[in-house]
Parts: C-alpha cells; sequence; structure tokens
C-alpha cells in the first residue's frame, strides 16, 4: 500500500478530525488515485498547525500523546484540487495541490516505521489485511462493519454480508477497449484478520 508521512498534529487531524485534504506542493500520481493510502505520522511537530487546528476551534491531545515514526490512519486518495481548479472553500484546503482524502480511519494501534520523503510503499504485511483499522461502515449500505466482512480486491472498500457483497461485485469495471471485467473482484476477509 503506498504511503505518505505527515507532520504532527496534520496526522492526527487526518485520523481523528476531519481533515480531508493533505495539501502538497506537487500532485499525486494518477495510478495513486482511488486507492488506499497510509497515513504516516512523521518526527516532526508544526507548531503553526497545531495553533491554526485550535483556531477551527479543535481540541488537540497533548503533544507527547501523538505518536510520530508510525502509520497512525488508512484513507483513501479520493482526487486532488489542482490550481487551475475552482479553490475549495473547506479550510482544510491550503493548496497548491489538495489531495482529497475520503474514508479516513484511524489505525487501532501505531504502526512503528520509518518515512520518506514523497509518496512511499509501506511492506504489505503491514496493512494488507487492514486488520489494524478501526471499524468502518459497510461501502453498500453503511452500516457498522462487524464480522462477515468482504474486501473489494479493485477499490479497496470493504463490505458486509452477502447481499452487499453480491451488490458490489456485482457492478462490472469498465477496462480498456470499452469491454468490461466481468472477473468476481470482491473476497471474503477471513474473520481473523
Amino acid at each position: 500500500m503506498r504511503a505518505i508521512t505527515v507532520y504532527q498534529p496534520w496526522a492526527y487531524a487526518i485520523a481523528h478530525l476531519g481533515k480531508g485534504y493533505e495539501n502538497r506542493t506537487w500532485p499525486p500520481p494518477a495510478a495513486a488515485v482511488g486507492r488506499p493510502l497510509a497515513i504516516h505520522a512523521g518526527r516532526t511537530f508544526d507548531e503553526r498547525g497545531a495553533r491554526f487546528i485550535e483556531e477551527l476551534g479543535l481540541a488537540l491531545p497533548p503533544r507527547s500523546e501523538m505518536p510520530t515514526g508510525a502509520l497512525v490512519a488508512v484513507c483513501r486518495l479520493a482526487g486532488v484540487v489542482m490550481p487551475a481548479d475552482p479553490q475549495s472553500d473547506d479550510p482544510w484546503f491550503r493548496g497548491p495541490f489538495g489531495w482529497r482524502l475520503d474514508e479516513r480511519r484511524p489505525l487501532a494501534r501505531p504502526v512503528p516505521i520509518v518515512g520518506k520523503q514523497g509518496l512511499w510503499e509501506a511492506p504489505d504485511h503491514l496493512l494488507a489485511s487492514w486488520r489494524d483499522v478501526a471499524a468502518g461502515t459497510c461501502a453498500e449500505c453503511g452500516e457498522p462493519l462487524e464480522t462477515e466482512v468482504y474486501r473489494c480486491s479493485s477499490c479497496g472498500r470493504k463490505v458486509c454480508g452477502l447481499a452487499c457483497r453480491d451488490a458490489h461485485g456485482g457492478r462490472r469495471r469498465p477496462v480498456a477497449g470499452g469491454r468490461h471485467d466481468a472477473r468476481p473482484h470482491v473476497v471474503c476477509v477471513p474473520p481473523e484478520l
């Protein structure tokens, strides 16, 4: 899974305060859009960022309680606001490129790992099963995910139960040449994961 290192308290804001944009000076690769993205909390703390978050009326935990040097959340890179696009009025958007993040979920516990600059690959064994992701909701019905969970191998979204699995898996994905990929792409996530 691709990952990006973000200073604290911005990583905390993505995981817990609804920060829906990660601001960069460069756009994400087109292949990363629509895919899962791990959020890594770097070791640097941005004091100005903490003041900005508090000015929004949001509470931050003490600095010592915000993990650093670890993966702290998983989200989906939903899109990007480009400099030529109409600017977002979302307070989290600062530009010039706003990486739009949705399906943000904190990890149940931080996963220590050394971060890198730019977009980097987190080792698959750390997050491949998503077992560390705090309970989310079904991509089809919106109900909380509990025991019977299926993950789409195409988009990474999780669904619950057979009806939602069939509804999500029954959608055909367009592929090159205008054909549709008829392969089933929703797979069961074993209960122990």
